[in-house]
């Protein structure tokens, strides 16, 4: 006879995603973008019943990004692009007695 239960097993997932389009003119287009996500995974499922991992990863990614397109004539076009990425993950809880605290 074997025991058979669930395992607590608990992720979130928290994603933010905008974009804003501008037509200036007939030749020139503005564009922003934004995306914010929040992670946070339990590491590893209890292999028994009980609590929970007290321990467990967490990330976070931060994104955005500028455009500007401009025609300047029938062969020219004129285009920037800015964008800037962030990536923080840290372990975060107890494992094995100690404390692992966020790093970044």
């Amino acid at each position: 006879m074997a025991y058979k239960f669930t395992a607590p097993y608990s992720n979130t997932f928290n994603t933010t995603i905008g974009r804003v389009d501008y037509r200036h003119s007939a030749n020139q287009t503005f564009f922003g973008r934004f995306n914010v996500q929040r992670d946070s995974l339990l590491a590893y499922p209890v292999p028994r019943p009980g609590p929970a991992a007290e321990h467990h990863p967490r990330g976070e990614q931060l994104g955005t990004a500028i455009g500007w397109d401009a025609v300047v004539s029938t062969n020219i076009v004129n285009i920037f692009r800015y964008g800037f990425t962030k990536i923080d993950t840290a372990t975060v809880g107890t494992l094995a007695d100690r404390v692992i605290f966020q790093v970044r």
